[in-house]
């Protein structure tokens, strides 16, 4: 499907260019650049650098990209996740983001392949387009994709923290142009930076340097909340099977208005446990599982994950 032209390239076309000219302003031209799902090899064969390399995830679309390409080096590899290799400058990732099974993994993987000054520089469809994207597909106006992962921007910001990138810019287009239309100079994107704007954009550009996990993390605690109502057969359950989570684990039960000796049971529990986890139990005053959980985070330390 990489190798079939969409049927309505429009779209397509703005937003590449868009892509193209933006990357050519944020890159440095003396950058090592590398792009992973790299396609037929024309993002990166539009950027100035002189060290250009582009990795494939089939082998026709590395040979393909190498005869529309051959003035740059194309290998194919695990795009999904990248084995340690040669660091760059620049990593590109246009949208792949959006069909990687384990993205956690492969932003660790992308991370590694960046020299001590590198930028990521990852482009994502914003999840607010879903619908229409998936409209776009079933009337044959955008080429199908794989089952998408359609992630927000804080769960790219989680991501960014857990892996180590740190999320350092933020851009888009205000959208798509209609069919027909030409591409936009770069400048008249504009309208896609501005606050209000921007989360609407059809997609975002993350440039994302190393940040420094040299630092030992402060060790959490999990506190894990039970609220129960006449749930006294499952006291026990419930401690025997939650694991020690964290530098320590507490179990907190809220009881509210039990008739089966819910909390006579939760109390027995406490009174006879020699585990590694912390118990703890408290009855409602107010009524329903949010009343309860409310009660079970306001009894957590203030420490806990």
């Amino acid at each position: 499907m990489a190798l079939e032209p969409p049927r309505h390239p429009a779209a397509r076309d703005f937003l590449d260019e868009d892509l193209r000219a933006t990357l050519r302003r944020w890159i440095p031209a003396d950058a090592s650049v590398v792009e992973v799902g790299c396609g037929t090899g024309d993002l990166v064969a539009a950027l100035p650098n002189r060290e250009r390399v582009g990795i494939a995830h089939s082998i026709d679309l590395a040979a393909e990209a190498q005869r529309r390409h051959p003035e740059i080096t194309f290998e194919v590899g695990r795009v999904e996740r990248l084995p340690p290799g040669r660091k760059f400058d620049a990593v590109i990732c246009d949208r792949l983001c959006h069909t990687v099974t384990d993205v956690r993994a492969w932003l660790e993987s992308l991370r590694d392949r960046l020299t001590e000054h590198g930028l990521i520089y990852l482009t994502t469809y914003n999840y607010l387009w879903e619908f229409a994207a998936r409209a776009a597909e079933t009337v044959g106006w955008k080429t199908p994709a794989p089952t998408p992962n359609w992630l927000s921007h804080n769960d790219f910001h989680n991501l960014f923290n857990i892996t180590g990138p740190r999320d350092g810019s933020l851009r888009g287009p205000a959208a798509a142009p209609l069919a027909g239309a030409r591409p936009r100079p770069a400048g008249q994107s504009l309208p896609g930076k501005l606050p209000l704007v921007e989360r609407f954009s059809l997609y975002r550009l993350y440039a994302l340097r190393r940040r420094d996990m040299s630092t030992t993390p402060r060790p959490l605690s999990v506190s894990v909340v039970v609220p129960t109502r006449n749930e006294a057969g499952n006291v026990a359950a419930a401690i025997e099977r939650t694991p020690v989570m964290g530098s320590s684990t507490e179990l907190i039960f809220v009881e509210g208005g039990s008739t089966d000796g819910t909390w006579e049971t939760i109390a027995n529990a406490i009174k006879d446990y020699r585990g590694p986890l912390k118990l703890s139990a408290y009855q409602q005053t107010g009524q329903g599982k949010g009343d309860a959980v409310r009660l079970g985070f306001a009894k957590a330390p203030a420490t806990c994950s």
